[in-house]
């Protein structure tokens, strides 16, 4: 991720070719992005866009099988939080996706 790793990127570099990605804060369109560069960046851009598209048609039968207009809230808690993930986040990303 750059904004975690852009400290040692100068180091990474000296030891093998590096790319950087975001991971931390991607949302869930932005991860499937990344997992396509991935593929193409390691000689399997075929096999990664045939495994995307499997993907692709895994949410939509998921998605087909959720109840029209059905809004929904996706939260975590601890000790001393409560967090709201919106549809900025990962987890907030895959639901909207869902429809």
């Amino acid at each position: 991720d750059s904004s975690r790793h852009a400290g040692v990127y100068i180091a990474l570099q000296q030891i093998a070719p590096v790319l950087l990605l975001k991971s931390r804060n991607e949302t869930y369109a932005e991860n499937l992005q990344s997992a396509a560069i991935i593929g193409e960046m390691v000689g399997k851009k075929r096999e990664m866009q045939a495994r995307l598209e499997q993907h692709k048609e895994r949410m939509a039968q998921w998605a087909s099988q959720l109840p029209k207009g059905t809004r929904v809230a996706f939260g975590t808690s601890r000790e001393q939080q409560f967090n709201l993930h919106t549809q900025e986040t990962w987890t907030g990303s895959v639901l909207a996706s869902l429809g």
